[in-house]
């Protein structure tokens, strides 16, 4: 789970060569054409395991397609302009499914592409997701969209102290509050916490503004 995690933070922060609009756009749509036909969409409500696994797997490459050359590939406002349409749309495709759409919902909000309170209400939907591939999109998205009302529901995830999710919630309140509000309160949880690599991780997040 970590590990799915940091690669998509990886790609929301990493590099590539500069990709245009359209071409990112093609990539992205090529990747959803892939689960699309493999059924995706009804991810996770399948009863046979090798197909839960492949969707799982196509719609994280929908996901990566999305961070890829997001940040520094130009056209970011084409991109978010596409991204709301996604978000948008009728058609029935696997970018209705919750693994991507989280993602256009934290995509929108890191892009200030107006008003997101749709898409916070959907991310509050999942943030306690019995899928941990869902619930830890919904952390990421919430963390973009959310408001000062969601702080509470991201410090009842990192009390959970769930490997993975709770690291990545932690990573969110810093995303929604910023380094210098969360300080107190991130002390204070790295003295509660009872899980030591936890508690590590969130005084490794302390050290990097403290």
């Amino acid at each position: 789970m970590m590990k799915i995690l940091l690669t998509l933070f990886s790609l929301w922060l990493g590099g590539g060569a500069e990709t245009n609009a359209s071409q990112w756009k093609n990539d992205v749509l090529d990747s959803v054409a892939k689960a699309d036909v493999a059924n995706c969409t009804q991810y996770p409500k399948m009863s046979n395991l090798d197909a839960q696994f492949l969707c799982e797997d196509l719609l994280i490459k929908v996901s990566n397609s999305l961070y890829k050359n997001w940040l520094n590939g130009g056209d970011r406002a084409a991109k978010a302009q596409y991204i709301a349409e996604w978000w948008s749309t009728e058609d029935t495709s696997s970018l209705k499914n919750p693994l991507v759409r989280l993602h256009l919902a934290a995509l929108l909000g890191q892009s200030g592409f107006g008003d997101v309170t749709e898409q916070r209400e959907y991310a509050r939907k999942h943030l306690f997701s019995g899928n941990e591939l869902i619930q830890g999109n919904a952390i990421i998205a919430i963390g973009w969209v959310g408001n000062c009302d969601d702080v509470k529901s991201i410090v009842t995830i990192i009390n959970m102290e769930q490997e993975g999710i709770a690291e990545e919630a932690v990573l969110s309140l810093l995303t929604l509050r910023g380094p210098r509000k969360s300080l107190s309160l991130l002390t204070e949880l790295s003295g509660n916490v009872k899980r030591e690599s936890l508690r590590k991780f969130i005084e490794k997040q302390l050290s990097s503004f403290g």
